[in-house]
């Protein structure tokens, strides 16, 4: 709605938002096997887990209570 009321034209299509989705979908994913993992690359580049999980997937942290499943 605010979106509208700013008048901000945003177009999207199903096949937008699916892929939109997959895309997400497919770095989650990656950050979650990284996290099942030992975590040696986090330890080789010099950063904290939470940073390097956000590099993997900028959104894990407010997707994964519903991704988990």
């Amino acid at each position: 709605m605010r979106i509208m009321e700013a008048k901000i034209k945003v177009e999207h299509s199903p096949p937008s938002i699916g892929a939109k989705i997959q895309w997400m979908e497919k770095h989650y994913r990656a950050a979650s096997n990284w996290l099942q993992s030992t975590g040696e690359g986090c330890q080789e580049c010099g950063e904290d887990t939470t940073s390097y999980v956000k590099k993997l997937c900028p959104f894990f942290y407010e997707i994964d209570g519903v991704m988990q499943d």
